[in-house]
Order: C-alpha cells, then sequence, then structure tokens
C-alpha cells in the first residue's frame, strides 16, 4: 500500500515539474547527485541552516521533506522534524486546512508546541500564496511553549469557534512573530476574534494584518493579550475587526512605527484599543489610531483600573463614540500625552470629543494638539471628572466645539493647572453655560499659572466660564476672546482669584457676572 502512495505523489509532483523548469533525476526520490557533494555537506549546519522543510497537502509525512518535491503532509510533522534538526525553517505550498493533519487536536486546525528555544519561521513560498484554514467548530492554530514562532508570507483564515482564539491562541510562555506577508482574516471566536494570546508574547511587524475577524462576546475582534506582552511596529495593521482592535487585560504593550488600529467597530467601550486592570500601552513614533466607532465609550481608546498610557509623537483621530471620550476614555488611569502627539477630528455624542478622563492623571505636554474634535454636551476637548489634569511646555488646545466647554470642561473634583506655554485657543462653546476655551464647573479647580488662553467664543465666559468651581489666575494671559457676556471669563457661581495674570482684550468685556435676576 505505501508503495502505490509513493508512485502516486511521485506522478503528481512529476507532472508539476514539467509545467515549470526541468527537473534532474536526483530532484525527485532517487536521492542525491553524488558528484555534488550534496551527500557530505548535508550534514554540516551550514547546508542544514539554508535548507528549509516543505509541506503540502500532497505530500507525504513518508518523505523527507527537504525539497518542494519531496513535501511533508502535515505542518506538525514539519514542526517535530524542524525542532530535531538545524533545519528551522518550514515553507508551506499552497493551502492546508483542518483536513490536512492526520491527527486530531481538538479546537485546532493546527496544533504547535514544544518546539524548544530556537525560533523556527513557518511561510509561504513568496511568489504563490501559502495558507493555513480552520474550519467549522475550530480554530486555526493553536501554539503552546516552549515554542519561538515566526510566520511570514503565509493567511491565517478560516476559524470558527466557540473557545478563544478564532485564528490563533497562543499560549504557556509561546513567542509569536507575525511578519512580513501574514494576514489573519475572517475569523471568529467567543474572544479575540484574530488571536488570543495567553501569558505569551506576540509580535507584530512588517506589513502584517490583523483584519475583519470578529467575536461573538463583543471582547476583542482583532487581538486579546491577557497576562502577555504585545509589540507592534513596521507597517503592520489591525484593521475592521468587529468587537473591537485590540483587548489588553495586565499586559503591556507597544505600539510604533506605521502602524495602524483602524476602522475598527465594537458595540461597548474602546473600539481600536482597550486596556483593563494594571494594563499599560506605550504609543509612540508614527503610530495612528483611526476611524474606530464604539457604541459606547471610547472610540480610539479606553481602559479601567490602574492603566498607563503613554501617547508620544503618536496619532489619535477620526474616531466615534455613541456616549463619552471619541478620541480616548480613561477611568482610574494615568495617561500622558506628549511630543508632537495629536488627539484630532474625534467625536463624542456626550462628553469628552477628544479625551475623557474621570478619577485619573492626565497630562498633556511637548507640543502635542488636541484638536478639531467636538463634543455633544461637554468639553470638546477634554472633559475631566475627579482627574489631575495638567496642560504644559507647548501643548495646545485648539478649534474644539462642545454645548459647554469648548476646549476643556472641569467638574466633580477636578485638579487642573495650566502652566508654562501652553495654549488654549479657536474653540467655541455653544450653550447657555459657556466656557469657549475652559470650563470650570462644580467642585472643580483650575490654576492658571501660564499660556495663553485666546480667540475662543461662547454666549458666556469666551475664554473662561465658572459655573460652580474656583479659577485661580495667577499667571499667563486671557485675551481676544468673544462672547454675548463676559468675554474674557464669565462667573455664574463659583470664585474668580485674579492675581498675576492678564486679561485683556476681550470682546465685549474682560470679566462679568449675571445681573441679579438672572
Amino acid at each position: 500500500m505505501k508503495k502505490i502512495i509513493v508512485l502516486a505523489v511521485i506522478s503528481f509532483f512529476f507532472t508539476g515539474a514539467l509545467a515549470a523548469e526541468p527537473v534532474r533525476d536526483r530532484d525527485r526520490y532517487q536521492g542525491p547527485d553524488p558528484d555534488s557533494g550534496w551527500e557530505q555537506a548535508r550534514g554540516s549546519d551550514s547546508m542544514e541552516a539554508a535548507l528549509s522543510y516543505y509541506v503540502s497537502e500532497y505530500g507525504s509525512d513518508d518523505l523527507d521533506g527537504l525539497g518542494e518535491t519531496l513535501p511533508f503532509k502535515t505542518l506538525r510533522r514539519a514542526v517535530d522534524a524542524a525542532k530535531n534538526s538545524n533545519v528551522k525553517r518550514i515553507t508551506v505550498i499552497g493551502i492546508l486546512d483542518d483536513k490536512s493533519e492526520a491527527a486530531e487536536n481538538g479546537e485546532s486546525a493546527f496544533a504547535i508546541g514544544d518546539c524548544g528555544d530556537d525560533e523556527i519561521i513557518i511561510t509561504g513560498t513568496g511568489d504563490r500564496a501559502a495558507e493555513l484554514r480552520g474550519g467549522t467548530g475550530k480554530r486555526v492554530v493553536e501554539i503552546y511553549g516552549p515554542a519561538k514562532l515566526r510566520f511570514e508570507h503565509i493567511t491565517i483564515s478560516g476559524g470558527d469557534t466557540a473557545a478563544l482564539g478564532g485564528g490563533i491562541f497562543v499560549e504557556n510562555g509561546a513567542e509569536l512573530t507575525l511578519g512580513t506577508g501574514v494576514t489573519v482574516r475572517d475569523n471568529r471566536a467567543s474572544e479575540g476574534g484574530g488571536i488570543y494570546g495567553l501569558g505569551a508574547d506576540l509580535y507584530l511587524r512588517g506589513n502584517a494584518t490583523i483584519r475583519n475577524n470578529r467575536v461573538t462576546t463583543d471582547e476583542a475582534g482583532g487581538i486579546q493579550i491577557r497576562s502577555g506582552t504585545f509589540f507592534m511596529g513596521d507597517n503592520a495593521e489591525v484593521s475592521g475587526n468587529t468587537g473591537g482592535g485590540i483587548f489588553f487585560w495586565e499586559s503591556s504593550a507597544t505600539i510604533e512605527g506605521d502602524a495602524h488600529i483602524s476602522g475598527n467597530i465594537c458595540e461597548f467601550t474602546a473600539a481600536g484599543i482597550c486596556l483593563y486592570e494594571n494594563s499599560d500601552v506605550v504609543l509612540r513614533g508614527n503610530a495612528a489610531v483611526t476611524g474606530n466607532v464604539a457604541g459606547e465609550s471610547g472610540g480610539g481608546a479606553g481602559g479601567i483600573r490602574s492603566v498607563f498610557v503613554l501617547i508620544e509623537n503618536a496619532k489619535v483621530s477620526n474616531n466615534t463614540a455613541e456616549y463619552n471620550g471619541g478620541g480616548i476614555f480613561f477611568v482610574e488611569s494615568e495617561i500622558y500625552i506628549s511630543g508632537n502627539a495629536e488627539i484630532a477630528g474625534n467625536s463624542a455624542a456626550n462628553d469628552g470629543g477628544g479625551i475623557c478622563a474621570m478619577e485619573s492623571v492626565l497630562a498633556v505636554r511637548g507640543a502635542s494638539r488636541i484638536a478639531e474634535n467636538s463634543a455633544g454636551d461637554d468639553g470638546g476637548g477634554i472633559y475631566i471628572v475627579d482627574t489631575e489634569f495638567i496642560l504644559g511646555e507647548s501643548a495646545s488646545v485648539e478649534d474644539n466645539t462642545a454645548v459647554c466647554g469648548g476646549g476643556v470642561c472641569s467638574e466633580l473634583g477636578a485638579y487642573s493647572t495650566i502652566e508654562d506655554n501652553a495654549v488654549v485657543q479657536g474653540n467655541s462653546a455653544s450653550g447657555d453655560q459657556g466656557g469657549g476655551g475652559l470650563c470650570v464647573g462644580i467642585d472643580a479647580f483650575m490654576i492658571m499659572k501660564g499660556g495663553i488662553v485666546r480667540n475662543n467664543e461662547a454666549v458666556y465666559g469666551g475664554g473662561v466660564y465658572i459655573g460652580g468651581g474656583e479659577f485661580k489666575h495667577s499667571g499667563g494671559i486671557i485675551s481676544d476672546n468673544n462672547a454675548e457676556s463676559g468675554g474674557g471669563v464669565f462667573r455664574r457661581i463659583g470664585s474668580f482669584n485674579a492675581a498675576n495674570g492678564i486679561l485683556r482684550d476681550n470682546t465685549p468685556e474682560d470679566f462679568a457676572e449675571p445681573p441679579e435676576w438672572l
């Protein structure tokens, strides 16, 4: 029987070889050419390192896999061979699906693990499409430690499972790199539609793309990382996933280079990036979070409970939230925005078009811009509650719109400082409360030590509206703002402490209070 199978395989590849380029006899199953020196070199590390094991649905695990005409049939057999030799490269020819593996892998079409310390590369041929496919009731790939794998030029698709990780489930200390030419698409799971990492390290490099994956629970349509680390760089992309882009739980992440997280949607909070429970993310370089849509809060990014966020030179733009925080929404967190970062063009139906922070620390410094955001209620640029806020260095809040507090709206225990050369300009508030530039609401305190508030407009308080809190003007300039009343500062209730700041050239006056009858 084995002889019949081998003859059938020989016939198939002989036909394929004639259609391509001529192949010498030694490239079929007769063995190496004794005159070429291959027999002697094969045992050397240098020769082994230059080879690849090949896998094809038309192959056989009885072959040695060392050539396109000698492929294994199963990926499992190739991995076993690679971990026990100096050949650490596996090339997949064509498509392997959940029927390709002879052994039963439970919920996964392909299971890989216990590979030792050396990285194994699994790749396509480069000039031909290679794909690993799942099937009904199965994810595509499960990777468990110890394993160190790199995928290149390959597509992971068609996973459909009620478990975790529709495309890839990586766990138990495994390390996975998705590099150039990798796409994880059209997979579905309960959580982590594209990828679920549990206690593992995941790297997205090159132009790796995670797209069009979905979940049944609205948790991490693209990627979920729990108790692990994540890196995303180069031109990698997480886009068009349903249930959100990336979800981090007790994990650390770095997103940099020209990486993009875009066009993801979720029914609840944090459509682009979601952080939860002692997670941290550094978003830097030219990285961008754009065009994501949240059914509740945090269109671009959001998080809760001891979360650390650094946005440095990156952009969060054109995201939408149906409630709060069109750009970003964080609770019980620390958010630092610096360098040339931009939070721009975002919108929220309620509060915080650009940023909404509650019970947190928020610092906007460097030359960062919070610009052209809009809110349906309070805080077109920034809305803060019970939060310590600093706007410093040469950062700016500009050209934002809201009903109250076009630039910044603070209330309910918020403590704000404006200092250095910070700028609040070109913002507008359309409602009867006011505060084109700044709104100091109930139980809020704001001190202006430096900077400038200019060219803002509102019905009341073109520059600053005091609506129940305390505003101390100890430095900086409030000028050239416009309103129907209180072009510079309007105090409805609360207190205005005019110390050493400059208040001038506002229209119709620098300071106003409501008449007794109002």
